[in-house]
């Protein structure tokens, strides 16, 4: 239980065995993808996570996540309701993701970890500056956040949506709320993140804590994941759930593969 719970002044890697990556078994060219950028980063013995294939799964594979009439709907319906109903791969992706948290509340060697998909592109410097923000956030141990988006589609537009004397002050940090003033943020929006990517949370690389991660399952189990992940926690977000996004992407999306097989793989 070393580095549990105490990050080592000199510490200047993040140990493999808390990142996950998930991947279908049938993209071997992304698996080399990823595994590539981690080797880079040299991170080499990190978790695989088989990727559930949401096409192929019978209700009662994924009951757990989803009421029935939400998954006869992405079943047997051609056209989604709207663009966050869930399709049969976004069944498929929530269900690997809520894996992937049941595993970690079981880990008793460490108290937060990462999870990626693997559409993403990781930077040189991502040890730097994701144990930047463990350091300054006191993440794993901190109850105000529990999730920390590292990448995102689309632009974040600080200026329009922030005061100016806000923007001055955090338009350079890697995270949102534990820098300086932080009852001048909340008062800004005591809703969840206040750097919003137009009120969305993505799933493509984060942070957890493993607190957060049991909270995510005991919220399943109660109430279902009825929409697609990014949704359901974009919504969880604005209810004052801890879900934070960095200031800038730290990994970034492949536009390659800009459109996730978990997500949007079909029968053939």
């Amino acid at each position: 239980m070393g580095n549990n719970f105490i990050i080592e002044n000199n510490q200047d890697k993040i140990e493999d065995e808390r990142i996950y990556v998930i991947n279908m078994k049938t993209n071997p060219y992304r698996f080399k993808h990823m595994k590539k950028n981690l080797d880079n980063i040299n991170v080499i013995n990190w978790n695989l996570f088989e990727a559930i294939n949401g096409p192929k799964l019978k209700y009662d594979n994924c009951k757990q996540i989803i009421d029935k009439e939400y998954y006869d709907k992405a079943f047997n319906e051609k056209k989604r309701e709207s663009q966050v109903s869930h399709s049969k791969g976004s069944i498929g992706c929530f269900m690997s993701h809520y894996g992937i948290w049941e595993k970690i509340i079981q880990d008793n060697n460490y108290n937060w970890f990462i999870i990626m998909e693997d559409d993403i592109s990781i930077p040189k410097d991502f040890h730097q500056k994701v144990l930047k923000i463990i350091k300054d956030t006191n993440f794993g141990n901190n109850q105000d956040v529990g999730y920390i988006s590292l990448g995102y589609i689309g632009n974040l537009d600080i200026k329009s949506a922030y005061p100016k004397e806000f923007y001055k002050l955090h338009l350079n940090t890697y995270y949102s709320k534990f820098v300086n003033g932080k009852e001048l943020i909340y008062n800004l929006n005591g809703k969840g993140s206040i750097l919003m990517n137009k009120e969305f949370t993505g799933a493509g690389c984060y942070l957890i804590s493993k607190d957060f991660a049991k909270k995510l399952v005991e919220k399943v189990k109660k109430y279902r994941g009825n929409i697609q992940l990014d949704s359901w926690l974009s919504c969880l977000r604005s209810r004052g759930y801890p879900i934070w996004h960095t200031s800038s992407p730290i990994v970034n999306l492949s536009l390659i593969y800009i459109k996730s097989d978990i997500k949007h793989t079909v029968v053939k």
